[in-house]
Order: structure tokens, then sequence, then C-alpha cells
């Protein structure tokens, strides 16, 4: 199963794209920051198809070096930068760095499923007539909820 990626320090910004993600198909690993998801993929612990990298975090590592951290350890491995501040020059900068591609929170559960799917080449998990749950909610966006819990909705 593809599984993605998801750093970003926001709770409710983790939960959201996990839900999405999980509902999709996608299998999703979260961590709260880059130092997290670096530790994570050099670990081996969570092998992973994409990396969904929040622009701004805390934390000892910019998100520019946990981008160029995950390109020395999988020089191939997609990035897609979210941001709040989406600016053509930020979108050029984290390109030049090796990003495949930039979201401008918030964005549509669609906009997100998209994306992932572009970067991995087209890959959808599963048909979205499958899923008879509740959609997500019109966008996603950074809130104040707690960490990226156990979900039994997704399980």
């Amino acid at each position: 199963m593809t599984r993605i990626l998801v750093i970003d320090d926001d709770g409710h910004m983790r939960l959201a794209c996990r839900r999405v993600l999980t509902r999709a198909g996608w299998d999703v690993v979260c961590a709260e920051t880059g130092d997290e998801g670096v530790d994570l993929l050099k670990r081996g612990d969570a092998a992973v198809d994409a990396v969904l990298l929040d622009r701004l975090m805390p934390g000892r590592m910019t998100s520019l070096e946990v981008l160029g951290q995950i390109r020395k350890l999988a020089p191939g491995l997609p990035v897609i930068l979210m941001t709040g501040s989406a600016t053509e020059e930020t979108a050029a900068e984290f390109a030049r760095a090796g990003a495949r591609g930039c979201l401008a929170k918030p964005f549509t559960p669609g906009e997100l499923r998209e994306t992932i799917g572009r970067v991995l080449g087209g890959q959808s998990p599963l048909s979205p007539s499958g899923d008879n749950r509740p959609n997500p909610p019109e966008t996603i966006s950074e809130g104040d909820s707690g960490d990226c819990p156990h979900d039994p909705e997704v399980d």
C-alpha cells in the first residue's frame, strides 16, 4: 500500500490530511516536526512513497533543511510543500530544492488527493464511490486540535 508521510506541527492539519488520504485509500504516518520526520525516514520505520511538508515548523531544522535531508536519504522521494503563504517565489525556491509540488493552505480534500496522485504518477488508491462515509470538511486548514491520534473512523 502506498504510504504518505505528513510533517506538520499543527495537529488539526495532520489529522485532517490523515483522514482525507486514508479515506482515499492511502496509508498515512504523521510527524510533528521536521526532525521527527527525518528520524522516521532514517530509521526506516516508515517506508513512504511521498511526503507532505509544512513550510513553517518549530524544531531545529527549517523546512528547506528538512527537504535537503530527505533529498540525501531518498533522492527520488516526492515532497509536496504545504504553506499558508504561497507565493511564486516560495514555490520556485522549494522547487529548486527538490519539492515536486506546493499546496496553498487552506486547500480542499480534492486538491490534496489530486496533488498526491499527480506526484505519484497518477496513482489512485481507491475509487471514490467506494467511500460512503461523510465527506471531510470543505477545506483543510490549520486549527488547534490535538495530535494525529488513533482515529477509529479510518481503521
